[in-house]
């Protein structure tokens, strides 16, 4: 059993590299395409909020395929998907092959990450703010290695060549999950006697849960835009548009330490008193980095918000999993509307602040991220501690 839970681990977390990695290569190709095929800047924007909303749209269809058809099923063919999406992408030939690519990625885009997280919770029996952790950290891995391996090889070959070559790591991963009889076999805990769950997908807002998803939306929105806005910050403070590639790096170099390391403190001290403390030193960081001018004291700061901003991630999607298991309902349905409200969020805030910091200025922007990171902070003052599963 140990060494089944151990490989389904290992499973998922590879399917995160993939998955995370090819949401993040795919608008890259877009300024190498544009050299072939004529695509201005509103399409090529257009074409990456297809990704983004995608997880709003697809986050209840994705609970249904996990609930009926099986988690690892499902993921596997969302891998086909994304197959199917770079081998369009290869034979590319206009603007409408290139959307189309775009929208067949989206569907197993969409689907991957309310699946995948419920899978995570239902496969762990321990430790699963480590876990939680590690599967999220994974995702990062994805993103370095692939996007940059992926220029690389465009440099050297051409975008198209590099589509075709790209294609064959997600028809692989699809195939190997979809064809072992391990998974055409799989059987949800929804169908086992022991502590039946329930089928429905749609969960019952109690108040315990409307508060808990009141929570991740005010974290999403207020961490959603920082690194979208963060050149615009350094560019205010006047440092020179050198080193700005390199102070945002070292954000990334934050989330990647934010998302394992807080996972594993969750274990001793649990998730709500982890989300508290988080959730306050992220307000105050932020409203740090707003007024500060030194370089070496702006970096650690950046660190902080890198950790922090992210690392709330695996601490929420434990809570969620302890609370589902605790009331008994739906994980696939649970982890949707978490996807609906992190993506929704994700999609309105830059929006939202970018308005704001065209009115007010850029560092009251950071400010009110602040703000809404504080007011983060006191509604988890209203949330209910699951117990230990």
């Amino acid at each position: 059993m140990k060494r089944r839970l151990l490989t389904d681990g290992v499973v998922l977390s590879a399917l995160h590299m993939v998955n995370d990695g090819y949401v993040a290569c795919l608008p890259l190709f877009l300024p190498f395409i544009t050299q072939d095929i004529s695509i201005t800047l509103s399409q090529a924007g257009f074409l990456g909020g297809i990704l983004h909303f995608s997880g709003v749209v697809l986050a209840f269809p994705a609970a249904f395929l996990g609930t009926y058809l099986g988690s690892f099923h499902s993921l596997g063919y969302a891998a086909i998907f994304i197959f199917i999406s770079y081998m369009l992408m290869f034979m590319a030939k206009s603007y409408v092959w290139v959307l189309i690519a775009f929208l067949v990625g989206s569907l197993g885009f969409g689907v991957f990450h309310p699946v995948a997280f419920a899978a995570v919770a239902k496969t762990s029996k321990s430790k699963l703010g480590t876990q939680m952790g590690n599967f999220t950290a994974n995702g990062d891995i994805g993103r370095i290695a692939l996007s940059a391996l992926l220029t690389f090889m465009i440099a050297k070959l051409t975008w198209g060549t590099t589509a075709l070559i790209y294609s064959f790591l997600p028809l692989a991963a699809g195939l190997l999950i979809l064809l072992p009889k391990r998974y055409r076999n799989e059987i949800q805990p929804a169908d086992t006697p022991e502590k039946k769950a329930h089928h429905s997908i749609f969960v019952r807002p109690t108040k315990r849960l409307v508060v808990l998803f009141t929570a991740i939306f005010t974290d999403a929105f207020s961490v959603a835009s920082l690194f979208l806005f963060l050149p615009f910050l350094f560019q205010a403070k006047g440092f020179d548009t050198a080193i700005i590639g390199s102070l945002t790096g070292v954000f990334f170099v934050g989330n990647y330490l934010g998302k394992m390391v807080c996972g594993r403190i969750v274990e001793c001290k649990g998730v709500k008193k982890v989300f508290l403390v988080a959730e306050l030193c992220l307000a105050i960081t932020v409203f740090s980095l707003a007024f500060t001018g030194n370089i070496y004291l702006l970096i650690a700061l950046l660190i902080i918000m890198g950790i922090l901003s992210k690392g709330t991630v695996p601490v929420l999607s434990t809570f969620l999993a302890d609370t589902a298991k605790e009331m008994n309902v739906n994980i696939d349905g649970i982890y949707s509307l978490y996807s609906v409200l992190y993506n929704g969020a994700e999609t309105i805030s830059p929006l939202i602040l970018g308005i704001a910091a065209a009115a007010w200025g850029i560092e009251k922007m950071f400010i009110i991220c602040a703000a809404i990171s504080f007011i983060t902070f006191v509604l988890g003052f209203f949330l209910q501690e699951p117990k230990k599963n």
